[in-house]
């Protein structure tokens, strides 16, 4: 028996979208750490940290809300 029956699943497309979105963040972030030391030098190491997990929590809202289906967030 199925716990949630008025919920559908995600169409296969959406979830390996979802799946890429994750994946390129996850590269985005690991690609800031190894530069953070370059950056680090112009603005701050605190300063570039902010940034970058300011950045990623906006793009894991926008991730999680693409997954929910709102059509907003894809725009």
């Amino acid at each position: 028996m199925d716990p949630e029956p008025n919920r559908t699943e995600r169409p296969k497309k959406v979830q390996n979208a979802v799946t890429i979105l994750y994946v390129t963040l996850g590269i985005g972030i690991l690609r800031a750490v190894i530069e953070a030391s370059a950056n680090a030098q112009r603005a701050g190491l605190t300063f570039v940290i902010f940034v970058t997990l300011v950045f990623s929590a906006v793009m894991v809202f926008f991730i999680v809300m693409i997954g929910r289906g709102k059509n907003w967030a894809r725009i």
